[in-house]
């Protein structure tokens, strides 16, 4: 028992120097029980993988609206029998155009900046 507790040690020890981390000793001072910084890394995952999920419902979200309003904004844009002919063959998505501010809503809360590069770029950092 006591040999493996000096191996399970000494795994710590090398994880716990890598660069970004705290030198061991000061740490197994605090130590609580042999789990606990493997729980306390555990917790840190999934607060990552948790914000990650959050961002990339994000970014459907917004890329989902985006098509609906490049598509509203081309129908805008036309006039006479083109505007006639491009409404006909978009009718689904004309027609389903008013419920997609709410739906983003409902990821995105109002006031909240709508900054799809910046949700990308802490998706791929986390």
């Amino acid at each position: 028992m006591h040999i493996q507790n000096r191996r399970q040690c000494s795994k710590r020890t090398l994880f716990l120097y890598s660069p970004g981390n705290t030198p061991y000793f000061p740490l197994k001072a605090t130590e609580k029980c042999p789990g606990f910084w493997y729980d306390k890394l555990a917790t840190d995952y999934d607060k990552g993988m948790a914000r990650v999920d959050v961002l990339g419902a994000k970014l459907s979200a917004w890329k989902r609206y985006k098509g609906f309003m490049d598509v509203y904004n081309k129908s805008q844009s036309l006039k006479g029998l083109a505007k006639w002919k491009f409404d006909k063959e978009n009718k689904a998505t004309l027609g389903a155009m008013p419920k997609e501010p709410e739906r983003l809503r409902n990821v995105i809360p109002k006031g909240e900046k709508i900054t799809p590069d910046a949700w990308r770029k802490e998706s791929e950092s986390v």
